[in-house]
């Protein structure tokens, strides 16, 4: 048996598969059970004796303890979602997440706003701007779909959801639908009827 937050419960896989048999929120903007271990966004952090770790990626050790809400933890979450803001502004599941850890922009300021927008496919939108990044998308489109649209291009801060260089409309795009119920962010929206 592991411990969660107290709570005495059978280690799975992972350590978020753990927490949240054990009734724990964990939070994770990259992580999709249908599409398997994320590790990209952080935002799943727990503590596990005494250790900060990607609850995501990390295998649950039986006799193991974790806490998934420390002040340490929090204080973490809601720098992460400063750093987000920063660099992007989500909308949806992730834009909800990051106001429940108390982000709000104040502490490296907002992402400036490109416009950057792609509505040439008839099904699937994107808006750059809301992109936090999570490959959640790229994912989804390789495993469910195996279509291959989606890439991450540059590194750092240069880097950025692309598909081949032209309009979305011109890629092996098929309008399934795996990426825009995957991205956490709005970022990939069904096209206005």
């Amino acid at each position: 048996m592991s411990t969660v937050n107290g709570r005495e419960v059978p280690a799975t896989r992972t350590w978020l598969e753990t927490c949240r048999a054990a009734g724990a929120d964990v939070p994770a903007l990259c992580h999709d059970d249908a599409l398997g271990d994320g590790g990209h966004c952080r935002a799943c952090m727990i503590e596990v004796d005494g250790e900060i770790v990607a609850a995501c990626t990390t295998p649950a050790r039986e006799g193991s303890s974790a806490r998934t809400d420390t002040e340490a933890l929090r204080a973490y979450r809601r720098d992460l979602g400063e750093l987000m803001l920063a660099e992007a502004a989500p909308a949806g599941r992730a834009a909800r997440r990051l106001a429940e850890w108390g982000a709000d922009g104040s502490r490296y300021g907002l992402a400036p706003r490109t416009g950057r927008r792609d509505t040439s496919h008839p099904v699937v939108h994107f808006e750059a701007d809301r992109c936090i990044l999570c490959r959640r998308c790229l994912e989804a489109c390789e495993t469910l779909d195996e279509r291959f649209v989606f890439a991450i291009e540059g590194r750092g801060a240069a880097a950025h959801l692309a598909w081949g260089g032209g309009p979305l409309a011109d890629t092996s795009c098929d309008g399934c639908g795996s990426c825009l119920t995957a991205c956490p962010a709005e970022a990939l929206v069904h096209a206005p009827r």
